[in-house]
């Protein structure tokens, strides 16, 4: 804190009326920047406040007189000086006696006037995060532990353990409607009311492939998501299925648009004419055949 305060803004004070070396631990005299003595006694409580050697070196406030020198100190590292005598004063802010603020007052408008500008000590006003949402499907599942099944009062107490500002409170009723919209009930196992892991556990798995299709209307598994409602017939083509053909297109065959190519025939055989619906006929006949 000694450290690394100051950086932060923060001004750490340390007091004792005891200032030994037992007392005031050395770390704390070597980290320190400021030290104030009031009246001490001896060398040594002299310097566990003001530093080593501090005594030897003429600082000594030891000197300052008990009921004369009240309120003044011997203070080092408060400015470039080696040491400096500050006089201090108890102002009372008690039983209706403020001697505090004015002083505030004065100083603040000091400051003003030359021309600094003082941040406001008040609070930043923080904007309300957005609730976050209860999954309480998975929090059932997580609360089942990896059991088979497990009762409901069970349930509910491990619930309220797990998160006690939403499943404080919960009753019976409350799982049961939590539940339903998953298709999970409670059912009856040796006469008690509990949950089967393998319900919820098939419930989180649909509702899984649920949001992977999309989302749908609730009716089936999600994937007619996309397809065209009943009674049309899809989106009308695209302007490039009705614009005419390119000529090279012809050049694969002398078919005209929307007759099927017959395939290649027999060897011997006459394919017959082409869209005319007529079928191969047989090869003439020589003069020789049958002899």
């Amino acid at each position: 804190m000694i450290k690394r305060g100051r950086k932060y803004g923060i001004v750490l004070l340390l007091a004792t009326q005891s200032p030994t070396k037992d007392s005031i631990p050395r770390e704390v005299t070597r980290n320190v920047s400021c030290g104030v003595a009031f009246s001490v006694a001896d060398q040594v409580a002299n310097d566990g406040l003001l530093g080593s050697g501090k005594y030897a070196a003429g600082i000594r406030a030891t000197e300052l007189r008990i009921n004369t020198d009240r309120g003044t100190c011997v203070a080092v590292g408060i400015t470039d000086e080696t040491f400096e005598l500050v006089r201090t004063f108890y102002l009372p802010f008690e039983d209706g006696a403020d001697d505090v603020t004015p002083v505030i007052s004065r100083a603040m408008a000091l400051i003003e006037e030359m021309g600094r500008a003082v941040e406001s000590s008040a609070r930043p006003q923080l904007e309300a995060a957005a609730p976050v949402a209860v999954d309480h499907l998975a929090d059932v599942a997580a609360v089942l532990d990896r059991e088979k099944r497990v009762r409901t009062q069970v349930v509910l107490t491990r619930l309220a353990r797990h998160d006690p500002g939403e499943y404080g409170e919960w009753t019976f009723r409350d799982l049961k409607a939590a539940l339903a919209p998953y298709g999970v009930a409670p059912v009856k196992s040796d006469g008690n009311k509990v949950i089967r892991a393998d319900d919820v556990a098939a419930a989180l798995d649909r509702r899984d492939r649920d949001d992977g299709n999309g989302a749908d209307d609730g009716h089936g598994d999600g994937r007619d998501s996309g397809r065209d409602a009943a009674g049309t017939q899809g989106p009308l083509p695209d302007e490039s299925l009705t614009e005419s053909p390119c000529p090279d297109q012809h050049e694969h065959g002398s078919e005209t648009p929307g007759t099927r190519r017959r395939p290649n025939p027999e060897p011997g055989r006459n394919p017959g004419d082409s869209g005319t619906g007529e079928g191969p006929s047989l090869p003439p006949r020589r003069p020789d055949a049958g002899r």
